[in-house]
């Protein structure tokens, strides 16, 4: 009797629980999604919705506020939607939720050569950590600077780093280190071989490799455009340059067209 009464009363609270999961005094219905430029508010509102559809173990509601789990969902969002950087997702009322989106902002354009003649090469949006989050569109000039690398077995880079981002950030302080020299690479070329190319808007093109010292790098740049081939030249961007090779220990090679 003692063990029917317990079964009982047990089963009496949880029917008592999820029949108050479904009362419409605590159901989610306005999703407000502030923040956001270039992701739909209507996609976000669609995928929360669909999660807050039918029950958990089919017997508490999903769209109950109490049980709506805010963490899983912003964990979920970041997952679905690559343009979000950071969001938080939070209950407003007993009958809404607040989702605030910070957007990636573009700063690069990872390009991807073409398969054929006649398509253009396919560019992706890079953020400042070189993170590829939605496809680019065409643009006639360097707008953006520009990476260059194949996919490999890839299809879709959306989602992936362009490189680890330690050597990202080494990449851009070096290319930004270049403008002491006035130069202004517009985009950077990783070969077949791993070796590195900035190119220059007069066509010249810089060769290293991330394997270098940087620091080292720079001062032999210093020392050779102060040599007579490149003094006297308004800017090295002025002079005839065909490239510059930097990947040998203490000594640079370089030709003039």
């Amino acid at each position: 009797m003692r063990a029917c009464v317990l079964c009982a009363l047990i089963l009496g609270v949880f029917t008592g629980l999820a029949w108050l999961s479904w009362l419409s005094d605590f159901t989610i219905e306005r999703i407000e999604v502030v923040g956001n430029t270039t992701v739909p508010e209507e996609d976000v509102r669609a995928y929360i919705g669909k999660r807050l559809t039918g029950g958990y173990l089919s017997v508490f509601s999903r769209a109950n506020v109490l049980l709506f789990q805010p963490r899983v969902v912003e964990t979920e969002l970041l997952e679905r939607f690559k343009k979000i950087k950071d969001i938080n997702v939070s209950r407003d009322s007993l009958h809404s939720i607040v989702v605030e989106i910070d957007e990636r902002k573009p700063y690069y354009l990872w390009c991807i050569a073409p398969v054929s003649p006649d398509t253009r090469e396919t560019c992706f949006f890079l953020d400042i950590n070189g993170l590829a989050f939605a496809p680019a569109p065409y643009f006639s000039g360097h707008v953006y600077f520009e990476f260059h690398k194949q996919l490999g077995d890839a299809v879709d880079p959306v989602g992936m780093h362009f490189m680890p981002e330690e050597e990202f950030k080494r990449i851009i302080s070096f290319r930004n280190s270049m403008r002491a020299f006035e130069l202004e690479p517009h985009a950077l070329i990783v070969d077949e071989r791993g070796d590195y190319l900035f190119l220059l808007p007069s066509g010249a093109k810089m060769i290293f490799n991330t394997e270098q010292d940087f620091d080292l790098l720079f001062s032999n740049l210093l020392a050779t455009f102060d040599t007579e081939q490149f003094k006297g030249r308004k800017s090295v961007e002025h002079t005839s340059l065909e490239y510059i090779d930097l990947r040998f220990k203490n000594k640079v090679y370089y030709r003039f067209k």
